[in-house]
């Protein structure tokens, strides 16, 4: 099959094939059950030539309204709606038809549509970039919209199809569990270990493509928890973790790092003035451990879930993100109704779960409403702040709750973890003990479910 190309306005080659747009057509004319194919891996604006695209678009409505179809009944439906001129008349749908022996190869025809589309949009997004870079303004921001245009384009290619429960039985789930079976495959199937058993064992580790929230009230430790959990995954496991603080400064993230790693008391690491000779020595042992790991830490103020991809991106086989926290997400465009941009934020953060194959942990704060039932009443999942779509997005929420104690109570160190939504499996609470001196959690022997 030959490929025809023009010339554009702005003199670059546009690839497209007359004959495998004539071919899908023609095939599905000659065989309207060929639409049970293409209506799955086919948008009509993926054809190059006008008249094709309306074709096909009249085509796909007259499938989905369950029509018949064949020459006439398009010609007709092109006829009524006015569209028959723009389709470039009866002689040229006969044409069509005429091109087409047999709708046996309309998938090659496809394939050939597509490819020739793809190449299109590279173009279309290489002229884009152009213009944006030769317009002048932040060069940083000129590559966060290229790598977006290309992952848009990249993302257009996957598309996915009704699989019948055999083919995904034999060929997905049972490979998955023999790969999980085997101590030599089980970690590139398990999901991502955080160091603490009891929560590893719940969650069968940090899944891929899951969004996972940690909420607590203000000063209770999700911050302290997020980065006990991104050292372990990154000095034990050996994982790559991308984790994005908002709130704290890079500085005080690696303070709290080392602090935990070398048990150090995180104030002699405010004022080194009060380290001892032995701390020093330990202080360069968990530098060196820290500093060969691949955790890599990001202060950026503002940023939106876009900016956020675009980052983790650049890192080659990111395993885990961590938010440090939802809140301090910006939204794309920015409404009056900060609901609203609480919800745009979570979706996208379940989407970019999804899109790159990794886990995501994000912490988030609690309402204000939930202080007022009192410092012993649990959190639940409506305490969630600013909207009710983060609980719906979320395949795993976690709550941080510790008990207040009264003045004639000896202080106890115990803060319980409530696993409040699993989407996969239980929801137990954990009891944790935390000590500040390190800002390390530790994991009590006993776990009870409710």
């Amino acid at each position: 099959m030959a490929e025809n190309e023009i010339l554009g306005l702005d003199g670059v080659g546009a690839p497209f094939s007359v004959e495998a747009e004539q071919s899908v057509i023609g095939s599905v004319l000659i065989d309207p059950s060929a639409m049970n194919y293409t209506e799955n891996v086919l948008n009509a604006d993926w054809f190059y030539l006008p008249q094709h695209r309306v074709i096909y678009a009249t085509l796909s409505e007259m499938y989905s309204q369950n029509r018949p179809i064949d020459f006439v009944t398009l010609f007709e439906t092109l006829k009524k709606s006015g569209k028959l001129e723009a389709a470039g008349d009866k002689a040229y749908l006969t044409q069509i038809v005429d091109t087409v022996p047999s709708a046996a190869n309309i998938e090659n025809y496809v394939a050939i549509v597509k490819e020739r589309y793809f190449a299109r949009a590279l173009l279309s997004a290489a002229q884009t970039i152009t213009a944006e870079v030769t317009a002048g303004g932040d060069a940083n921001e000129h590559i966060d919209h290229a790598e977006q245009l290309i992952y848009d384009i990249r993302k257009g290619r996957d598309v996915s199809d009704l699989v019948p429960i055999s083919k995904i039985i034999q060929e997905e789930t049972f490979v998955r569990l023999q790969k999980l079976a085997d101590p030599e495959t089980r970690a590139d199937y398990y999901g991502v270990n955080c160091g603490f058993a009891e929560i590893d064992e719940t969650l069968s580790g940090f899944q891929k493509g899951n969004l996972v929230i940690l909420g607590a009230r203000p000063g209770v430790g999700k911050t302290s928890l997020a980065l006990n959990m991104a050292r372990h995954m990154a000095v034990k496991e050996n994982k790559t973790v991308c984790f994005f603080s908002l709130e704290m400064s890079r500085d005080e993230i690696a303070q709290r790092l080392i602090s935990n790693e070398a048990s150090i008391e995180s104030m002699h690491l405010r004022d080194s003035m009060k380290m001892q000779d032995d701390e020093w020595v330990r202080l360069a042992q968990a530098s060196d451990v820290l500093s060969k790991t691949k955790l890599y830490v990001d202060e950026t103020p503002n940023l939106t879930v876009n900016k956020v991809k675009a980052k983790v991106r650049r890192i080659k086989d990111v395993d885990i993100v961590i938010i440090d926290y939802l809140g301090l997400l910006s939204p794309v465009k920015s409404r009056e109704n900060r609901t609203q941009d609480v919800s745009e934020i979570s979706r996208a953060l379940k989407t970019m779960a999804k899109e790159l194959g990794i886990p995501v942990l994000a912490c988030a704060q609690l309402n204000r409403g939930s202080q007022a039932k009192g410092g012993n009443q649990k959190p639940t999942l409506v305490d969630l702040r600013d909207s009710g779509s983060i609980e719906q997005d979320a395949d795993v929420v976690m709550f941080l709750h510790r008990q207040e104690n009264k003045d004639d109570e000896e202080f106890d160190p115990t803060i319980e973890l409530i696993v409040a939504k699993n989407r996969h499996g239980n929801t137990p609470t954990i009891k944790l003990n935390f000590d500040g001196r390190y800002t390390r959690f530790t994991v009590k022997e006993n776990r009870y479910d409710e």
